[in-house]
């Protein structure tokens, strides 16, 4: 599974905080997508 988030402009998290495992707040996040493989 990958999750993928694409941050609003000027957003004001860290990514560094990200690198550790912290998750932005959703009102800073534009567009949020989980892809899964589903072939075994």
């Amino acid at each position: 599974m990958l999750n993928i988030l694409t941050f609003q402009n000027g957003h004001a998290f860290d990514l560094n905080d990200f690198i550790v495992g912290a998750m932005p707040p959703k009102e800073q996040i534009a567009v949020a997508q989980t892809l899964v493989n589903l072939s075994s």
